[in-house]
């Protein structure tokens, strides 16, 4: 399990996430995840997850999303 203290090159845990009309400026924080590089995507069944790159030592995880 990471320890959250060492990071190697670019990859760190947590993703900053945004909202904005503008494609261009983003100024509003809405959330951080603690995932790296996560994805978000729609299996045929219409179930909802979350991918996450545990680089370099544990893959790709993936976790079910519920929407409220």
């Amino acid at each position: 399990m990471w320890d959250k203290q060492e990071l190697q090159g670019a990859c760190q845990h947590k993703t900053y996430v945004y909202v904005s009309d503008d494609p261009s400026h983003f100024e509003s924080r809405i959330a951080v995840v603690d995932a790296h590089a996560p994805e978000i995507f729609q299996d045929e069944g219409g179930d909802w997850f979350i991918s996450s790159v545990e680089w370099p030592h544990r893959g790709v995880s993936i976790a079910r999303l519920d929407w409220e």
